[in-house]
């Protein structure tokens, strides 16, 4: 009989959870990151430039019909769910399960530049992309000197 340890790397270092928590919470740049009450939480990139704010999740495996987007309040909340592909049936045995299963919660506290009424959702090879604009008013622009 082969033995299998599986690794759990959210419970299996309390240290480094602890130093992922406070890394999760709050970017450098401002943005306010609140963590997944769900059973897993998917990478995310946020980004910037002149017209807008960009997010990426990697989302490999899940549904584009289990992702739910939503905006309140500016906080951007992103919900949805893997489902576990490979369930354990009559006579089949797991040797090791490194990947992540079920619901998840990504928020992130927007800037107050940020434009509800200016939001894009794209998904596409796994990978969601969400475009928030910002408000005309605090876009930079060039001023003439008369």
């Amino acid at each position: 009989m082969t033995q299998v340890t599986t690794y759990d790397r959210r419970s299996a270092d309390p240290l480094a959870s602890l130093f992922n928590g406070i890394l999760g919470r709050t970017a450098p740049w401002g943005f306010e990151a609140f963590g997944s009450e769900g059973d897993w939480m998917p990478a995310a990139d946020v980004s910037s430039d002149r017209d807008g704010y960009r997010f990426h999740f990697d989302l490999p495996g899940v549904a584009k019909e289990d992702i739910n987007v939503s905006l309140e309040d500016n906080v951007l909340t992103v919900t949805g769910e893997r489902k576990n592909e490979t369930e354990d049936a009559e006579g089949k045995s797991v040797h090791r399960r490194e990947r992540f299963f079920g619901s998840f919660t990504r928020s992130f506290k927007l800037p107050n530049d940020a434009d509800a009424d200016q939001v894009d959702a794209k998904y596409a090879d796994g990978v969601l992309t969400l475009t928030v604009g910002k408000q005309e008013a605090s876009k930079p622009r060039k001023i003439s000197v008369a």
